[in-house]
């Protein structure tokens, strides 16, 4: 079972800083940089990146810096059987590498720290393995996938977007709307968008509007104009075309 023993979220030192650790240390580390640094250990030097992992072995011994100024981290101190973390593929976790989404990394390092020092004895250490096992796929999944598109501030805020879309798609908004929420141009937004997605805005809203009308459709009475509407469509004829032109056959067809 995984075990966090200590830990910190948007650490930061000032240009003095300077980790050593000679003998190397007594648990396993986990860090997520927030800014540049320089690590050594294994007989290596690596110059890491903002939103970069690295994981470093219990007794490995270790030393890390930014030469050029402050350094920033989130890290994890823990603890787990030889087994568990074989298991977990830490070789892969050796080097350096970018993740996708810093914020949604960052926030299971939150919420690890809150479980370890917050939640009732009982759930403490269930949830702490856990949420550490879903950290570790999220990041062995960015390892596999080699990224090499740089990382995006604007994907957390597109990603949020797009879950209250999914959430509640009849109270959607026209795309320069969305663009403007998001506080970036209507061209950059559609073009994030469809490269976050694969899939364009406008599209993207149709589709979820339409997947919530299958389902009224087949588990309620309501009239097709309701359905239209409970949609978010203010045309019950849009509705029809929209409806027609992605399942290809009437709401009355879908509904039987």
């Amino acid at each position: 079972m995984f075990e966090i023993i200590n830990g910190g979220v948007y650490t930061k030192h000032d240009k003095t800083f300077s980790m050593d650790r000679p003998k190397g240390f007594e648990w396993h580390v986990l860090l997520m940089t927030r800014s540049r640094g320089e690590f050594h250990f294994d007989g290596k030097t690596y110059e890491v990146l903002p939103y970069q992992v690295i994981m470093v072995p219990a007794k490995t011994p270790y030393h890390y810096r930014n030469p050029s100024g402050e350094y920033s981290d989130d890290w994890l101190h823990f603890s787990c059987s030889k087994k568990e973390f074989e298991e977990i593929n830490p070789k892969a976790l050796l080097h350096p590498f970018s993740i996708g989404n810093p914020s949604l990394i960052g926030s299971y390092f939150q919420q690890l720290l809150y479980e370890k020092n917050y939640a009732p004895e009982h759930l403490k250490a269930s949830h702490m393995d856990g949420l550490f096992h879903i950290l570790i796929n999220h990041l062995m999944y960015d390892f596999h996938e080699k990224r090499e598109v740089s990382y995006s501030p604007y994907l957390h805020p597109m990603q949020s977007l797009r879950l209250e879309l999914q959430s509640s798609p009849w109270h959607s908004v026209p795309a320069k709307e969305a663009a403007k929420r998001i506080g970036i141009s209507l061209s950059y937004f559609q073009h994030l968008y469809t490269e976050f997605f694969q899939i364009s805005y406008q599209k993207d809203v149709i589709s979820m509007k339409i997947a919530y009308s299958e389902e009224l459709l087949k588990t309620t009475n309501m009239s097709i104009e309701e359905i239209a509407r409970a949609c978010g469509y203010t045309n019950p004829v849009h509705f029809y075309r929209q409806f027609q032109d992605v399942k290809k056959m009437t709401p009355g067809q879908y509904r039987g």
